[in-house]
């Protein structure tokens, strides 16, 4: 399995395999990456990075982008109303056409009783890129994540949190910090924060 990580100006690179006792880590390196188009990005990552264990079959990918590639919003509304109705009527009233044909859109409903739906979209440009250049090199994604969220994949993997309640907490580029708050096992806020002299709430989201 490789497993590649964007963060900043950097690509993290983990070649992996399943064992008896667990996953084992065969081979590491971090990468200089600036690219936001992420076309052909698997020729880069090969030239710097050697894979060790090479298969024929179709091999497995998995990428967690940084979430300066996607736009991360949401919306309030009456919760009596039906989830797609809810949808429907957000990318009519605030979304548009351009976001809708350009882009692939994700909702989540935020558990709570206010109506509130995470919104997450990704340029459709971007994630065939990612796509084609897998398929170049017979390569499955199998899962295409947003940094901070996809620690939490890793928490349910390793089973090291044996709390009801905790935080995610990533500390950003220019003095940005993003908090994931569950409750067993379902989100309930997401936070963007500036700290400087002063916190500054940038987004609150549940």
């Amino acid at each position: 399995m490789l497993s590649l990580s964007q963060t900043s100006n950097s690509l993290l690179c983990i070649e992996w395999i399943p064992t008896e006792s667990g996953l084992k880590v065969i081979n590491y390196k971090k990468l200089s990456y600036n690219s936001q188009s992420y076309k052909d990005f698997l020729d880069y990552v090969f030239s710097e990075f050697k894979i060790k264990n090479v298969d024929d079959e179709k091999k497995p990918i998995t990428l967690s982008l940084d979430s300066d590639n996607v736009c991360i919003t949401s919306f309030k509304c009456d919760s009596q109303i039906s989830l797609n109705d809810r949808i429907e009527w957000y990318e009519n009233k605030f979304l548009g056409k351009y976001i809708t044909d350009n882009h692939d859109i994700y909702y989540y409903p935020i558990d709570g009783n206010n109506g509130e739906v995470m919104v997450i979209y990704i340029s459709k440009d971007l994630k065939n890129n990612i796509l084609n250049s897998c398929a170049k090199y017979n390569y499955e994604l199998r899962h295409l994540s947003i940094d901070i969220f996809s620690a939490n994949h890793a928490i349910h993997i390793y089973n090291s949190s044996s709390n009801d309640r905790y935080i995610l907490w990533k500390i950003g580029k220019r003095n940005m910090h993003y908090l994931l708050y569950y409750e067993r096992e379902v989100l309930k806020c997401y936070l963007k924060l500036k700290c400087g002299k002063k916190i500054e709430c940038i987004q609150s989201i549940g």
